[in-house]
């Protein structure tokens, strides 16, 4: 008798450990269920709350870059603006729950690009104020959205869209270029 009631305190042990709550799904990451891993993401401004609609994408001169999540498990954060007179990469840590993604960037590298000649490996690494991003999962497959509230409680709105292989290209040439970020 003793034997069962050990044997039941048991299973019903693992199965109280084995429950999920729905509502606090959180995968780890790095691990082998990344698929975010090595993925190269673009992000516009837009004026679209859902971030499903490709069209309403705002031209502009700023507010465009790329987010990369490296094999390594950390993520890059790149915003690019015509005038900037320094390129920056912000490195950071992600992890991704039923939301969408949540970065967290603490460091920065940044170098010159009004030289004559440009050369990426010639910056500098700092380490920042930590601040976050929050990509959110968009009602479509395979896009989120960076929702931003402004000073004046006005919000700004990001469609963040895998980067198509010329854009990819570019991105890639120059950060393989920084041997300061091949450890991330």
């Amino acid at each position: 008798m003793k034997l069962y009631i050990l044997f039941f305190l048991l299973f019903s042990l693992l199965i109280h450990s084995c429950r999920t709550n729905p509502d606090k799904v959180i995968m780890k990451v790095p691990g082998p269920e990344n698929h975010l891993m090595g993925q190269l993401f673009k992000f516009s401004p837009t004026n679209d709350p859902l971030f499903c609609n490709k069209d309403s994408i705002i031209e502009g001169d700023c507010f465009t870059g790329f987010i990369y999540f490296t094999p390594k498990g950390k993520v890059i954060f790149r915003e690019d603006c015509v005038n900037d007179v320094t390129a920056s990469y912000c490195i950071g840590t992600y992890k991704q729950d039923n939301q969408g993604i949540i970065c967290n960037f603490s460091k920065m590298y940044t170098f010159d690009v009004e030289q004559e000649e440009i050369n990426p490996d010639k910056g500098k690494m700092t380490v920042i104020d930590t601040f976050s991003l929050h990509l959110q999962n968009a009602s479509c497959k395979g896009m989120y959205g960076i929702r931003e509230k402004s000073e004046k409680n006005q919000y700004y709105y990001s469609l963040v869209e895998p980067a198509d292989d010329d854009l990819s290209g570019f991105f890639m040439d120059e950060y393989r270029q920084i041997s300061k970020l091949k450890s991330y």
